[in-house]
């Protein structure tokens, strides 16, 4: 055997030792425990922490089962159509709606391939670190543009009350321009990093520290996704509480370009009936939901994902002093992985017309239903219909947005 054979071995025993799975021992948790000692490509876990990992499974595995649901039920109703609608989805909302779940699947596995390292007490460099992080990547980032996407869309229909006829080349093209920065974004920086193999500590996917995702040394590259996470939520605050005011009669916008806007501490008196005026602004109540389930579930694991990003003082939270900001990395990203299930459930009571979810087969019914839908309430829509109109709704017509607008 050569001389420096046995060099060879203890050096590639040493490399297992540190980048793969090990068994943890004292002098393994004693250089964890110390600041800016942990290897980067090997977490271990306490007991504390795998229990915030199983729960983080269990809530990623219960988000995909209710995107998996709906979809079964898309597909059974679909297939049970009339002859009267055309079997395919028609609106731009539909199709804006599909690809969000189709992001929430990969964000919802990401989230339930923590039961790996709840089982193992650990978190190492691999390729199944690697695919978790790609996962977590790829839906995170699709769900915080889509969900951008659709507040866009739902602000243009409903205060600016424009019809935006279907027409698949515009849905090809925003569809083409949001999964192409996606992907185009991961595996791009992805192939950028050199690195020895999918155990090379410089990798673009590494622990951090309770689960993979982009290494905590690129920061540029995080960035790629917290934009995102942060216009999104920014987005829902500022078009969904406009939205509120404009459909519960506080707000009304002027006839003329440059629009006017106008404010009303309380809303202006209707003819119409009790019952219609409070099923109207509890339409409207419904549209406040987007910006606080967004804010709930995105921000605050953004918040501590960025804390500990090139900030020596929370970059190492498995330290026995940082126990309390460990613990809140563990409880929200358990938190953010029930977006589907969040988002599943707005859908169904606020949008219950779209995805051929709504009861109506009729040949008339692809134009909208659904008087539950917050977006079909009434909208005082220009200050000059709103001194016209006497039993228009707020002063303004009925606005009925369908399925081909919503």
């Amino acid at each position: 055997m050569p001389r420096g054979a046995p060099v060879n071995i203890y050096q590639a025993l040493l490399a297992f030792k540190i980048m793969g799975r090990i068994a943890c021992d004292a002098d393994d948790w004693s250089r964890q425990s110390q600041p800016g000692q942990r290897p980067m490509c090997h977490t271990c876990l306490t007991n504390g922490q795998t229990i915030g990992l199983a729960f983080s499974a269990y809530t990623g595995a219960a988000s995909l089962t209710s995107v998996i649901m709906l979809f079964a039920v898309l597909l059974v109703k679909f297939c049970q159509a009339s002859s009267g609608r055309r079997k395919r989805l028609i609106s731009y909302m539909d199709i804006f709606l599909v690809n969000l779940f189709l992001a929430e699947i990969p964000m919802s596995l990401g989230g339930l391939l923590d039961y790996r390292w709840a089982n193992q007490a650990q978190v190492y460099c691999g390729s199944f670190c690697h695919t978790q992080g790609t996962l977590l990547f790829i839906g995170e980032t699709g769900v915080s543009i889509w969900t951008l996407v659709i507040t866009i869309y739902t602000w243009l229909c409903v205060a600016h009350r424009r019809h935006l006829s279907f027409r698949p080349i515009v849905c090809l093209g925003v569809m083409g321009a949001v999964w192409g920065y996606v992907f185009g974004f991961h595996f791009g920086s992805s192939a950028s990093i050199r690195s020895a193999n999918d155990e090379d500590p410089q990798n673009y996917i590494t622990p951090t520290p309770f689960w993979c995702w982009v290494n905590p040394k690129l920061t540029h590259k995080r960035l790629g996704q917290y934009i995102w996470l942060w216009i999104a939520g920014v987005g829902n605050i500022v078009v969904y509480g406009p939205l509120y005011l404009l459909l519960h009669g506080n707000l009304v916008l002027g006839d003329h370009v440059p629009r006017s806007i106008r404010l009303h501490w309380t809303p202006p008196p209707r003819n119409e009936g009790d019952a219609e005026e409070r099923e109207i602004r509890d339409n409207a109540f419904k549209l406040l939901w987007y910006p606080v389930t967004y804010t709930v579930l995105v921000l605050p694991l953004s918040l501590v994902r960025w804390m500990g990003t090139g900030n020596p003082r929370w970059a190492d939270p498995q330290l026995p002093d940082l126990t309390s900001f460990a613990t809140a990395q563990l409880v929200f990203h358990a938190l953010y992985r029930l977006s589907a299930l969040v988002d599943v459930a707005l859908v169904l009571a606020t949008r219950p017309s779209v995805l051929l979810l709504d009861k109506q087969d009729s040949d008339g019914s692809e134009n909208g239903s659904g008087e539950a839908d917050a977006l079909r309430s009434l909208a005082p829509s220009t200050e000059l219909e709103m001194q016209k109109g006497n039993d228009a709704g707020f002063g303004g017509p009925r606005v009925v947005l369908g399925r081909d607008d919503v």
